[in-house]
């Protein structure tokens, strides 16, 4: 398995943001500089480095009870070697540090591996949300920490 390297986001990493966006989400949900910006300012934005490539990245977003994963992304170059585990395994450590006893995320429902994946670290279906991503639903997912 690789060594992974888990850095803050600064302005001057966004371009490798990019990279991975442009793969993994469409078109519609395109992250203007701003919103990454506002998440860089809130301390809840790392990207995961391996051998100086980003690999991918997540960001947290903090509501009163819970931490939500707003962005959570793996370049296609390295699925398959455990990038997303590591990084909700770092989001769980997050809600652990802030005293936070959930961890909130919505999937695209026609996404199986990332379902599978978050049903397999203890995530449960709460609810949908319908065309969340455009003409498709969400499936809004919890994980009950401690």
């Amino acid at each position: 398995m690789a060594d992974f390297e888990f850095k803050a986001v600064n302005r001057t990493m966004l371009e490798d943001i990019r990279i991975i966006e442009r793969y993994c989400f469409y078109p519609y949900l395109y992250r203007s500089t701003r919103y990454f910006a506002r998440k860089i300012l809130a301390g809840n934005f790392v990207a995961v480095y391996i051998e100086q490539t980003c690999a991918g990245y997540i960001s947290l977003t903090r509501h009163r009870s819970f931490l939500e994963i707003s962005d959570l992304a793996v370049d296609i170059r390295f699925r398959r070697l455990h990038v997303a585990t590591a990084m909700l395994e770092w989001a769980i450590r997050r809600c652990i540090y802030l005293h936070v006893a959930k961890l909130r995320l919505v999937v695209d429902e026609e996404n199986e591996c990332a379902v599978k994946l978050y049903t397999k670290f203890g995530f449960s279906f709460l609810r949908s949300r319908k065309n969340y991503y455009g003409l498709r639903n969400g499936l809004v997912m919890v994980l009950r920490i401690r």
